[in-house]
C-alpha cells in the first residue's frame, strides 16, 4: 500500500512527541506500506518544519530531514 503523510499529520506527530525515530521507523517496519511523496510535499515538510514558531532545535530538524530522504519514495 502507498501512503502519503500530510504535512498537518506529520508537523502534530513531531510537536507531540519529538522522536522521529518512534514514528517514522513504525512506518518504513511496515511491509505493506510505502510512503510516497512528490518533489513539491518533500519541499513543504522542510519548509514548513523550519519554521520559527516551531523552534524545533536544528539538530532534531536535521535528523527529520535525513529521515525523510532516507525512508520516502
Amino acid at each position: 500500500m502507498r501512503v502519503l503523510v500530510d504535512t498537518n499529520i506529520l508537523v502534530s506527530a513531531i510537536l507531540r512527541d519529538r522522536d522521529p525515530e518512534a514514528i517514522l521507523l513504525y512506518i518504513a517496519a511496515q511491509s505493506d506500506i510505502e510512503w510516497v511523496v512528490s518533489a513539491e510535499i518533500l519541499a513543504e515538510y522542510k519548509e514548513v518544519l523550519s519554521r520559527k514558531k516551531f523552534a524545533l532545535p536544528d539538530d532534531l530538524r536535521e535528523q527529520w530531514f535525513d529521515m525523510f530522504d532516507q525512508m520516502t519514495t
